[in-house]
């Protein structure tokens, strides 16, 4: 296993340990794609774990994922994301990430979120975000050659459910 691999595990197990006692812990599913270019380029599957303290209006989401392209092996992908919202059930917001991915890019990630209750303890949700991705080429030439920060921007729609499977109220 690749170290890197072995950070993002740890830093995914130190947190989803730290949501068990949190005020309200929601765990689901996510799917997504994204659009470069006016064109679908990728496809992603995951989980996602939201910690909410009671009556707040800001969110704590880790959403570890797989994306797929046609042209490369899938790369997972460990984003943190900050969430706000009402605490309604019908609740829409802004949410601002950070991620690390499997080969070595990272970046940020800006844009909305809008979900509904269903029943009494589930949540569906759609979410678009403009992703900007960040990594380090080396190039080797005659005479050229070096180390450069490169970047890409694309735009992501998600669609996910996440069930309620903890809930404590403030006192």
């Amino acid at each position: 296993m690749k170290p890197g691999l072995k950070i993002l595990l740890s830093i995914l197990f130190l947190q989803v340990s730290s949501f068990a006692f949190s005020q309200e812990l929601n765990i689901g599913s996510i799917m997504g794609t994204s659009i470069e270019s006016k064109k679908l380029t990728s496809f992603l599957v995951g989980g996602t774990v939201e910690f909410r303290p009671a009556h707040s209006v800001v969110s704590f989401i880790a959403e570890p994922n797989l994306m797929f392209y046609s042209d490369s092996k899938p790369i997972f992908t460990f984003p943190l994301y900050l969430k706000f919202s009402s605490e309604k059930k019908f609740r829409i917001g802004p949410v601002f990430g950070l991620f690390i991915r499997s080969t070595g890019n990272y970046g940020w990630s800006a844009g909305g979120e809008a979900d509904i209750q269903v029943k009494e303890k589930g949540f569906v949700f759609i979410r678009g975000d403009f992703v900007m991705d960040y990594w380090t080429e080396t190039f080797y030439g005659y005479r050229t050659g070096g180390q450069y920060t490169d970047n890409a921007s694309s735009v992501f729609i998600t669609l996910g459910f996440r069930k309620k499977i903890l809930k404590k109220s403030k006192k």
